[in-house]
This record gives C-alpha cells, sequence and structure tokens, in this order.
C-alpha cells in the first residue's frame, strides 16, 4: 500500500497458502471497504479490511466447475453488488455476490486476463490469446461486440479500465497502453514500456499501470 506521492505505506499478507498468505497475488479490487485480491497460482480470490488489512474471507478453488478457478486474473464490480473475476485458463469471467456466492459464468473466445463494466453496464473482457475485447451485455447473457485497437500494436491485452465518460484504457504486453474513445477510436498510444498487466485509474484522473518487465509502476 503506498501513498497519492509513491510512498509505501504497509503491506498485506505474505508468501504461503494459509488465510491471508499469498503465492502469486494477481487481481486487487476495492469495493467499499473491502479489497478482494485473486491467486493465480492458489485459484481463490481473498477479501481483507482495505483499512487495516485484516483477512476476512476467501472464495473459489482450483477446477473447472462454478465457482472454481483457473489462474484467476482481473476483476470488476458493476457496482450493483457483484464482482466479476477473469478465470483465464477456463476462458471466461465468473459474476459472484461480493460475499462470494457464485451468480453465473459469461464464457469468451479465449484467455481472459481482465474485466471492466463501461458507465452503460456492459462488461468488457481482454482476451489475452485473441488479441481482442469482448463485450457482453450488462446481464452476461449476451455477447454484443468485439474490437481492438484499429490503429494497431494490440498485441496480448491484459489489462483494461473503463472512466465515467466510458474512455477505454487497455495495457498490452507488448508495451502499448491504449487509450480509446468511447466509439473505440484512438486518443492516445503511449509505447516503450515492458510487459504490462494491470491498469487502474483514480478519482483525479491518474492512470496507474503495473510494468512487470521494469518492476515498477507507472503513473500519467
Amino acid at each position: 500500500v503506498f501513498s497519492k506521492d509513491g510512498t509505501a505505506v504497509r503491506r498485506i499478507g505474505s508468501k504461503g497458502n494459509g488465510n491471508g498468505q499469498f503465492d502469486r497475488p494477481w487481481g486487487l479490487l476495492l469495493v467499499g471497504d473491502r479489497l478482494y485480491v485473486s491467486d493465480d497460482n492458489l485459484h481463490h480470490v481473498q477479501y481483507f479490511s482495505a483499512t487495516t488489512g485484516q483477512y476476512i474471507g476467501q472464495f473459489g478453488s482450483a477446477g473447472i466447475g462454478n465457482g472454481q478457478f483457473s489462474n484467476p486474473c482481473g476483476m470488476s464490480t458493476d457496482g450493483k453488488g457483484n464482482i466479476l473475476v477473469a478465470d483465464y485458463n477456463n476462458n471466461r469471467v465468473q459474476i459472484f455476490k461480493e460475499d462470494g456466492t457464485f451468480v453465473q459464468v459469461i464464457q469468451c473466445d479465449g484467455k481472459a486476463t481482465d474485466v471492466a463494466v463501461d458507465n452503460e453496464g456492459k462488461i468488457h473482457v481482454t482476451i489475452q490469446s485473441q488479441h481482442h475485447v469482448q463485450v457482453f451485455s450488462s446481464d452476461g447473457k449476451t455477447h454484443l461486440d468485439t474490437y481492438n485497437n484499429p490503429a494497431g500494436n494490440f498485441n496480448t491485452p491484459n489489462g483494461i479500465a473503463i472512466d465515467d465518460e466510458g474512455y477505454i484504457f487497455i495495457s498490452c504486453n507488448n508495451g502499448y497502453l491504449h487509450v480509446l474513445s468511447p466509439d473505440r477510436k484512438e486518443v492516445k498510444l503511449i509505447s516503450g514500456l515492458s510487459n504490462l498487466w494491470g491498469v487502474a485509474l483514480d478519482k483525479d484522473g491518474y492512470i496507474y499501470v503495473a510494468e512487470y518487465g521494469n518492476n515498477r509502476i507507472m503513473k500519467y
């Protein structure tokens, strides 16, 4: 946990497979006072007090059934009490209640790395293996659209975030950060980075990108 200026404040958890421990923590999601963390190697999601870091609970296990994961990655919330988890190797997104109760599956056409919900409630999923984003209806039952960046350089998308105005921010493993307008046109392309994964926005309009290849967070 860092302050706004990047000063390290504290840390949550330790290495291991017990409650409150991590093997390979991947996705982060803040919902109210809860911090949800997906673990790519332990195939579950744990949640903590966002203010104290205290372990509260977890859901999921390794497998292909409802409520099970195979390398869970990015997460999002729809603002209606549901949590969406990109279930990477099961080629899907799963939806849960905030207490971990399974709701439904959204089947994708490839390896799902991250998920974001836009201001209309539509669900956008980055599909790493297909180099595009799939869009589903707010109830997750209808595939509406598929897109990438028509300007190119859209290889292995790993992270996605959408602001309140509908602008889309997508990080790609080939070192590009794409900014698309609500109608999917390129607004900005940031290049020269290394192995990008998660991307997040704050309320002040700053963009944060996990640059895996250089062991750092980039802020724009």
